[in-house]
């Protein structure tokens, strides 16, 4: 028969993450083994006591449950990237404007020698009455 028994059969349901008295995916310890076993006081698994190889069997399961960790990414990395990111959307964006510019040019919407009536010049100083544009909702009225 295997001395404290009852300790192994309680780290056998922490391990199949079926524990009857602590909760479900409570970590693999020995406070949660102990008390998975019905102890109440939670420091009855010391060395020195014959726990040796339970203690060794709660550690083997505990580094085994562990899920591994993540790579660290640097906050630099993280923001070379980000700025990446935003770099490639400022171009995407920009060959768009410059599409639609082209668009315009080539329909003679828009044109480059000649500046549109409604653009004010706001480097003369003799405006002094604010401008009105033409609505065109009563453009004909």
């Amino acid at each position: 028969m295997i001395k404290h028994q009852e300790y192994y059969k309680a780290l056998q349901r922490l391990i199949n993450n079926e524990p009857s008295v602590v909760k479900k995916g409570s970590k693999i310890n020995k406070r949660n083994v102990a008390l998975e076993a019905g102890k109440k006081n939670a420091s009855s698994i010391r060395k020195g006591r014959d726990f040796d190889d339970l203690i060794a069997a709660i550690d083997a399961a505990s580094a085994k449950a562990k899920p591994p960790r993540k790579a660290r990414v640097d906050k630099a990395d993280t923001l070379a990237i980000r700025n990446r990111e935003l770099q490639d959307m400022l171009d995407i964006s920009h060959a768009k404007y410059l599409a639609a510019m082209n668009l315009l040019l080539e329909n003679g919407l828009y044109s480059v020698e000649q500046p549109s009536a409604q653009v004010i010049d706001l480097n003369e100083k003799d405006n002094a009455v604010r401008p009105t544009f033409d609505d065109p909702m009563t453009k004909d009225m």
